[in-house]
Formats: structure tokens, sequence, C-alpha cells
């Protein structure tokens, strides 16, 4: 290997031994913590399924960046381990896959650690991480961790999170907190979806959640809480222009110190937000709370290679197919794409030939929805009223 070399590579048949060529990858261990990877450098994730994580998976170098091989899918697929993200300013770009493949769902303790079920997950750790154009889902929690202050989530589906207790489903989309003003822990361009647990959940016993921009969010069915215990602040919470369906939102839960919250054109679908008294500062404007009328397209585009845009459809009138103005993002007549339906985004998917035209035809007809890994039960009802969309360039 040259000293000169500052890009590496990764395959599911990979080995540590290898030097980490194209023609030689790595194994996905050895890319997460190899001292040849200084900051600055880049690894590519060929395409294919990695093996079951059995151990946790601990990305541990500085500055690098991880990301899928052009034209390539990576299913970093997790079984009793984790993926952590332990060094700082670590980023992740997709798309690809980051898979639960454990078929525990159901514990019979109460409570939020069950010792009887792998509480398998994703947890940043390291400072300004970013997390960008994966597909999430079946693993029992994400959660960035105290310390881990600026994270990234960007361009991101997140589904099916959690496990069944016989106190209640556990396990929300994104559990947060984060500890600083001038550098906002961010989520944009993302879609969660079905959940044990709740949706955006950030919340903490003991840490603070100060600096938070939640921007373009498309969010069905579990609901939001922002807030903490009694003792700790919560301050400087942006939302802006968010989708939301059927979700119950609670800004301010619990919160003893409640700083600053603007939530603005954000469209609230059959539940409306609750803003709880005590915060010093609040900007409400520009949001929608409706139960109907006519229909409602949003389009978000999005920003990671390979990903086109997010949709969201509020299909009031309940036609069977709705027209989606996509004339201003960049599609090239004669190219495919696929669309996901997000409430099974690795089955429920369309290709398609642009035409052109400007528009695009999403179909309410023959949707379906992803059971849980292991688990035979929906967590969500199909409603002809919403859909919820991810373009992507094949």
């Amino acid at each position: 290997m040259s000293i000169a070399q500052t890009t590496f590579y990764v395959a599911p048949n990979g080995s540590s031994a290898n030097d980490g060529t194209l023609a030689s990858p790595w194994d996905i261990q050895t890319a997460a913590h190899s001292v040849a990877l200084l900051t600055g450098y880049t690894v590519y994730l060929r395409g294919g399924n990695y093996p079951a994580l059995t151990s946790d998976l601990f990305f541990q170098r500085p500055g690098v960046t991880y990301k899928a091989y052009p034209g390539e899918w990576p299913v970093i697929q997790v079984d009793t381990g984790s993926i952590v993200i332990s060094a700082d300013n670590v980023t992740l770009q997709g798309p690809g896959e980051m898979a639960g493949v454990n078929a525990e769902r159901v514990s019979v303790q109460f409570g939020s650690a069950p010792t009887d079920i792998p509480t398998n997950g994703l947890y940043p750790q390291g400072k300004h991480c970013s997390i960008t154009g994966w597909i999430i889902h079946d693993l029992k929690q994400q959660f960035v961790q105290s310390g881990a202050d600026g994270c990234q989530l960007i361009d991101t589906v997140v589904l099916n999170t959690g496990w069944s207790g016989p106190d209640r489903g556990h396990g929300h989309a994104w559990y947060h907190h984060n500890n600083v003003t001038d550098s906002p822990a961010v989520i944009q361009n993302c879609i969660f979806g079905q959940q044990f647990g709740d949706g955006d959940t950030f919340y903490s016993v003991t840490q603070p959640l100060i600096g938070l921009t939640i921007r373009n969010l498309i969010q069905f069915d579990p609901r939001s809480t922002i807030g903490g215990e009694n003792t700790t602040t919560v301050d400087a919470i942006v939302v802006d222009d968010c989708a939301y369906w059927q979700s119950g939102h609670d800004f301010g839960y619990l919160s003893g110190v409640k700083g600053s919250l603007s939530l603005t054109d954000s469209y609230f679908a059959l539940n409306g937000p609750l803003i709880r008294s005590g915060w010093q500062s609040v900007v409400n404007t520009g949001n929608t709370t409706t139960s109907g009328g006519a229909n409602v397209v949003k389009v978000y585009v999005c920003t990671t290679p390979g990903i086109i845009a997010n949709l969201v459809v509020y299909n009031w009138q309940q036609l069977s197919s709705v027209q989606v103005d996509v004339s201003g993002l960049g599609m090239v007549a004669g190219r495919s794409y696929l669309i996901r339906q997000c409430y099974n985004p690795m089955n429920d998917v369309s290709l398609f030939t642009y035409d052109g035209s400007g528009s695009i035809t999403i179909s309410f007809v023959g949707r379906t929805v992803a059971l849980p890994y292991g688990y035979n039960t929906a967590l969500i009802t199909l409603d002809v009223r919403f859909g919820a969309f991810r373009i992507e360039a094949v």
C-alpha cells in the first residue's frame, strides 16, 4: 500500500489481510478502525449484504467518510451487535441499508432496558458525525448519546424500530441529546415511519437538549416528544417545513427549563401540536392543522448522490393516483428512476422511465406495509389519504 493512498475499499467478502484496494478490499471491521485511515480519507462500501454483526462495530477513525460505492447498495446487517460511531467527524453516506436481522422483538420485561432481547442499534457517540442517505430498519434503537453534539441525520428513512414489552412498545425512530447552541443537532429531509415506540423523541432525564433543528421531516403515525425531566434544559429548538400524519406532538414535555421554540410552516394532519406553557420564547407561524380539504403535495429535495427527493402526498380526495410536479428536481428524460413507498420501502418499489413532462404519477392502489423483522403484526394501517415516497436514480 502506498503511503499516498487516501481512498480505500471494503466489501462483504473482504479480509483484514487485504490492503484495502479495489481489487483487494478490507472487511468492514478493519475499515472501521484501521490506523491507516486519517482525517479526510474516504472508504467506499461495495454493494451486498455484509455479515450480520454479532459484536459491536466501532467506527473509531476521526474525520473519515464512508460512502456507498457509486451505483451499488451496501447492507450493514445487525444481529446481536450494534453500530457505534465513537470518533468525531465521521460520515456514513448511503444510499444503502442498516438492517436489523435479529428476530427477538418481544420482551417479557417492563422498561426500556430489557435483558431478554438484544437492544442492538445505532449509537453515535462522537461529535459532528453525519449519517446520510440510508434506510434504517428493524434495529432496536437509534440513540444519539450524550456528548455526540452536532450529529446530523440527512435524507434517511427510519422504520420498524424497537420491540414490544408488557407495558408498551419501546424504541424510537431517533432519540437525541445535544448540548451546544452553535452546532445544533440536525434532522433534514428524513422520513420516519412506523415504530414500536415514538418518532422523533428528544428527551433526557439528566442531559440537556440545547440546539436542535428539524427541517423537511416527513413523519407518520408515531408521536413526537421534545422535552426532558424537570432539572434539564431544553432550548434553541427549530422545527421548520415538516409534514406529519396522525402524529401527536408534545413540545416541552415535562421540561422545567424551556428556552426558545420556533415552529414554522409545518403541516399537521389529523392531530395538531401541543406547545406546553413556560417557554421563554415561542415563534408559532405558518403552520396548518387540518383533517381534510384539497389534496396537498410537498416535495423535499435531497442532497445525497443517487437520492433525488422525498415526497409527501395528502390524498384527501382519496384518488387512486395523484400527479406530482417534479419539474424542479433535475430529472432527465429517458433516464430510469425508482420510487420507494415508505410504509414498505424495501419491497413496495416501482421502476419508471421519466418522460420529461415535468410530472409523475403516484399510485395509491395495492400499497403494502412492512412487517417488523421477526414479528407477524404490522405496526400501522395503510390509509389512502396519505403517502410518503422517496425517488432515487438507478
